[in-house]
């Protein structure tokens, strides 16, 4: 756990920053986290390892990578950066981590638009909503709000009779989740600030509980009010829980649910989403008893009973494997880390499908980018994904993985006497991270259509073009012209007059 001092860590984040544990880094959220647990007398670590994982190798997906950067505090400029987590506005909350000889600490930030905005000195984010609100903590500790727009930190306070309270998670109603320790009694237990027994009155800090055991820790909360995380039952195992703000038996409030009653192994949540059709997706990872771990994705849908969860272990192929998920978007896209297909490296991954194999994101981008992709640590709904990894000058940076899709068609002219041909052009967002195949269309082939059926845009190009021959017609006829790649499609109306 950072200490509560601007310019230091603790003798734990201290060790994790020495040597060449790098590779292993988790992000100072998860270390924090890591050492929560440690406290609660199990130790947590995804450590790189040497075992089986059904990883694809290669993808029809393609992104475009973009160098965060780092801050800098005075006369020093950051070591290290991380992102967190994105919106769906693509604005990042990330963090820069600074050294001085044994001396660390962090400054949060937000990305935006190319570039990066400090939250200040002692302040640290790690959530962000659909309004660029970012949750995080101030250097006592103490759970904070902060927006670029206004400069304002909102300061939470703290969970009555706990030390400090670092926020988490926020959702687009300002309600923050969080995680908060009593030096007194040396427990943990995970908060919401939000409504309490009143669902009229004002925010204030709701302690959420436990399952039963000492200890339980929030990470993220959804717009349905629905705070993931993970508590200890029986202070032996953990086990990831939904606490959900509703009417209950004993009034309104925040109860919450074990999403895996009766398992033996330990599961762990670490991000949520709403989706349009009132399900709820909160993702993490199982520790089995070999010690690797699992990819998790629980999900129920608001409209039934909140302990109906369904669990869905990502990616089942009966071997061992180690991968964990963090973050989730709308359309059910899971990232998070494992191992790369030849067992030699820490890789960030994609699931596009819980029952399919991950993707390895280092063969999602140009094959001379530079790149080593570690950790994906969110994703929005556009489909853009946030993490870690080296940059080409081997340095650790926060990253931005944005889709590379078809951005425009264009027909040199809108309107044609049959008979004649027109040029036409289609160009992508990004350079083609590898050849990229453009299917061509029409609506209407016997009047007019594209000489060929698909062109190709080599890797490092943006643009490619072909021709759409006609036919004499008798009266004007409207055609639609249409380019389809990665996903994406773009459409053009052709008007062939006689």
């Amino acid at each position: 756990m950072q200490a509560r001092s601007n310019n230091a860590i603790s003798k734990f984040d201290i060790a994790e920053c020495q040597g060449d544990s790098r590779l292993a880094r988790r992000t100072r959220r998860k270390r924090m986290q890591i050492n929560m647990f440690k406290q609660a007398g199990k130790a947590l670590m995804l450590a790189a390892a040497l075992l089986p994982l059904a990883i694809l190798p290669a993808s029809a997906q393609q992104y475009h990578v973009t160098d965060l950067g780092v801050l800098t505090d005075g006369s020093y400029v950051g070591a290290d950066s991380e992102a967190f987590q994105i919106n769906d506005a693509g604005q990042v909350v990330a963090q820069t981590d600074f050294a001085n000889g044994e001396l660390f600490w962090s400054i949060g930030s937000l990305w935006e638009n190319g570039s990066l905005y400090s939250m200040g000195h002692g302040l640290t984010g790690y959530g962000i909503n659909s309004n660029g609100q970012i949750a995080g903590e101030d250097s006592s500790g103490d759970a904070i709000i902060w927006q670029l727009n206004t400069g304002v930190v909102a300061n939470l306070g703290i969970l009555p009779g706990f030390s400090y309270n670092p926020g988490q998670g926020i959702n687009d109603n300002g309600v923050v989740c969080g995680s908060a320790y009593s030096n007194g009694n040396d427990i943990w237990h995970a908060f919401a600030y939000g409504l309490g027994s009143n669902p009229w009155g004002s925010y204030q800090m709701n302690d959420l509980g436990t399952l039963g055991g000492s200890g339980s820790w929030a990470n993220a909360v959804d717009n349905h009010w629905v705070v993931a995380g993970y508590s200890t039952p029986n202070n032996a195992v953990a086990h990831a829980f939904a606490s959900i703000y509703e009417l209950g038996p004993n009034g309104y409030g925040w109860d919450m649910y074990d999403l895996d009653p009766g398992n033996s192994l330990s599961t762990y949540a670490f991000g949520d989403t709403l989706q349009d059709n009132n399900d709820d997706y909160i993702v993490g990872y199982q520790l089995n008893a070999d010690d690797t771990t699992s990819a998790l994705l629980y999900s129920f849908n608001d409209n039934q009973d909140a302990v109906n969860w369904r669990k869905v272990l990502i990616d089942p192929d009966g071997s061992n494997f180690r991968d964990a998920a963090y973050g989730v978007n709308q359309a059910g896209q899971v990232v998070g880390e494992g191992i790369n297909s030849a067992h030699t490296a820490n890789v960030a991954i994609l699931w596009t499908n819980p029952a399919n194999p991950g993707i390895d994101l280092n063969t999602t981008i140009p094959s001379n980018a530079g790149w080593q992709l570690l950790c994906a640590n969110g994703i929005n709904d556009s489909g853009q994904i946030v993490g870690y990894g080296y940059n080409p000058n081997r340095n650790l940076r926060g990253f931005l993985l944005t889709p590379i899709v078809l951005k425009t068609l264009s027909l040199k002219y809108s309107s044609v006497i049959g008979g004649n041909s027109d040029p036409a052009t289609v160009s992508l967002n990004y350079p083609a991270a590898f050849n990229t195949t453009v299917v061509l269309t029409s609506s209407n082939r016997a009047v007019a259509r594209p000489t060929v059926s698909s062109i190709t845009i080599r890797q490092g190009l943006q643009t490619g073009a072909f021709t759409v021959a006609t036919s004499k017609v008798s009266r004007t006829t409207y055609v639609t012209i249409m380019a389809t790649a990665n996903g994406v499609s773009k459409s053009m109306t052709l008007t062939v007059k006689p």
